[in-house]
This record gives C-alpha cells, sequence and structure tokens, in this order.
C-alpha cells in the first residue's frame, strides 16, 4: 500500500510544473502562426524581432527536450505508479473478495451458531423434562423398594410365625382329622342356627307387617269414628234448630204483629186472606197445588241434600244460622199450610 500512495503524491506535486510548460509552449506555437499569417514583407523591426525570437526558440530547444525527458519520465513513473496502482487494487479486490467471503462465512457460522443454539435450548428443555421425569422414576422407585422392604420384612415376620407354630404344635396326621372333623361339626352348627334365625326374622318380619296392617285398620277406624261423632254432633245441633224453630216463628209473628206495615206480616195477611179461597174453583185448585209442590219439594230437599247443606254451613259463617232458620220457618209454615189445606 505504500508503493501507489507515493506515486499519487508525486504526481499530485508535479501537475503544476507540467501546466506552467505547456501553457509557454503554445503562447510561443501561437505568436509564430501569428507572425508567419500577417500580409506583406515583415519591417526590419520585425525581422530584427524574429532573429531574437529563433535565438530564443534555439536556446529554448535543450529546455524544451529537458523537459520533454523530465515529461516522458515523468509518464513513464505514472505508467509504473498506475500498474503498481492497478496491482495494488487488484490485490485490494482480492481482499475485498476474501472479506466478502470471510463475511459470508462469518454469517453461515453465525447463522448455524443461531441453529445450534436454538437445538440447544431444545436439548436443554428436552434434557430437564428427561431430569424431572428420573426425579419422578427415582421417587416411584424408593416408594417401591421401601414397600419391597416392608414386604420382605413382613414375608420374614410370617414365615418366622409359621416356622413357631408347626415346632410349637408339632402335630400328627390323626390330630389333624379330629381338628377338621370337629370343625365341620361347628361349621354344621353354626350353620342351623343361622336358619333358625333366618326363620326367627322371617316371623318377626310377618309379625311386624301384620302389626303394621292392624295399625293402618285402627287409624282407619278411628278416622271414620270421628267423622261419625262430627255427623252426630250435627244432627244434634240440626234437632235443637228444629226444636228452637217454632220458638223463633213465633216470636217472628209476635214482632209482626206488634209492627203491622212490616213485609213479614203482609205475607201473613195474604196467606189467611187466601184459606177462604182455597178449596172454590180454578184458582183455589191452583194454589192448593203450588203449595203441594213446594211442601213436597223441600221435604226432598230435607232428605237429600241435608248432608249438603250442612257441609257448605261453616263456609257462610254467621249467615249459616239465619239461613237455616229461614229454611226451617219456611219448611214448618208451608207443612202448616199443607195440613190445613
Amino acid at each position: 500500500m505504500t508503493g501507489p500512495v507515493y506515486a499519487e503524491n508525486a504526481i499530485i506535486k508535479e501537475i503544476p510544473f507540467l501546466k506552467l510548460v505547456t501553457f509557454s509552449w503554445k503562447s510561443q506555437w501561437e505568436q509564430k502562426e501569428s507572425l508567419l499569417g500577417r500580409e506583406g514583407r515583415p519591417t526590419m523591426e520585425e525581422a530584427g524581432q524574429d532573429l531574437l525570437d529563433d535565438v530564443q526558440e534555439v536556446m529554448e530547444i535543450p529546455k524544451l527536450e529537458v523537459t520533454k525527458q523530465y515529461l516522458d519520465s515523468l509518464n513513464s513513473d505514472l505508467e509504473k505508479d498506475l500498474q503498481r496502482m492497478d496491482e495494488a487494487n487488484q490485490v485490494l479486490l482480492k481482499k475485498i473478495q476474501e472479506k466478502e467471503e470471510t463475511i459470508q462465512s462469518l454469517e453461515r457460522d453465525i447463522m448455524l451458531s443461531v441453529r445450534q443454539a436454538r437445538e440447544r435450548e431444545e436439548l436443554n428443555h428436552l434434557i430437564s423434562e428427561k431430569e424431572e421425569a428420573l426425579r419422578d422414576v427415582e421417587l416411584e422407585t424408593a416408594k417401591l423398594e421401601k414397600n419391597k422392604e416392608i414386604l420382605s420384612r413382613s414375608v420374614v415376620e410370617v414365615q418366622k410365625e409359621i416356622s413357631k407354630k408347626f415346632k410349637n404344635v408339632g402335630l400328627d396326621k390323626e390330630a389333624l382329622k379330629q381338628m377338621l372333623a370337629e370343625l365341620k361339626v361347628k361349621l354344621q352348627k353354626s350353620t342351623e342356627s343361622c336358619a333358625s334365625q333366618e326363620e326367627e326374622l322371617v316371623k318377626i318380619e310377618s309379625d311386624y307387617q301384620s302389626v303394621y296392617q292392624l295399625c293402618e285398620d285402627q287409624a282407619h277406624y278411628i278416622k271414620k269414628y270421628q267423622e261419625i261423632l262430627r255427623q252426630m254432633e250435627k244432627e244434634k245441633e240440626m234437632l235443637l234448630l228444629e226444636k228452637e224453630a217454632p220458638c223463633a216463628l213465633f216470636s217472628v209473628i209476635v214482632s209482626c204483629k206488634g209492627n203491622r206495615d212490616s213485609n213479614f206480616y203482609h205475607f201473613f195477611l195474604v196467606l189467611s186472606d187466601l184459606e177462604p179461597h182455597v178449596n172454590s174453583g180454578f184458582w183455589g185448585y191452583s194454589i192448593k197445588v203450588v203449595i203441594n209442590i213446594v211442601v213436597h219439594v223441600f221435604c226432598l230437599l230435607e232428605i237429600w241434600l241435608s248432608a249438603f247443606i250442612i257441609s257448605l254451613l261453616p263456609l257462610f259463617g254467621r249467615l249459616s244460622i239465619f239461613f237455616l232458620l229461614v229454611y226451617r220457618i219456611s219448611l214448618y209454615f208451608f207443612h202448616e199450610v199443607h195440613c190445613q189445606i
């Protein structure tokens, strides 16, 4: 790199001198052309001037040759410098290519390193998972080993107990047969006791069912007895009302006599006026028929719907007594009228 840089600096330093030499040579050549181009013969002054110019030109020829040689040397130096620069440029290009190749290789290495890093992360993750699985397996193996130890201990203890029993007992075959026979007898007795207990349980269940049925029947009879008592109480109330109805009717009649403007009194007067005309003509017969129909209707209502009317009385509240009194008074009144007819 030092050679091309030195050549460039030398060329830059020699450029002003080359410019001056070329400028002086061009100016002289232009002056000659201007002198030759004039018309007519030159004067003495001009001829002297030409001689001086020629002398100067002759004097300047070696200078020009020197300058030419210098320029040739400079040109050769420049060419050499250019060649050096080309060589240096080629070297630089090679270095640049090498650097590009190194950069590409580095990029490849970086990509590979990134991939390797990802693969490492995945491997680390897998390794961690496998380590956790191994830990779990180790824990399970430890538990199994503990269980195995416990089982081995229990087996050893059982073996010891069995060996102790065999050593302590030392029974013969006949003794074993006797033991088996006794056990069979005990089993038969236990089966018989179980069968007897089952029979007793069946009896107890049947007794329980019979008792339960009796309780249900008693409850049903108690309900019916309560209903009968209620009906008897209602009948007693009806009898009391029937006994009290004439008294109430008499009191109503007395009050009506005391108050002759009342409608009820007028109703009784109309009925009393109808009595002499009952047996006279068509109207008397029709009135008789109507009274008979009304009496029969009231009797039928009393026979068929007495229980229904009594069951509806609590729904009427305080008006139930008044309704029953009116019903009994009307029945008594029409019965008396029917008897008179």
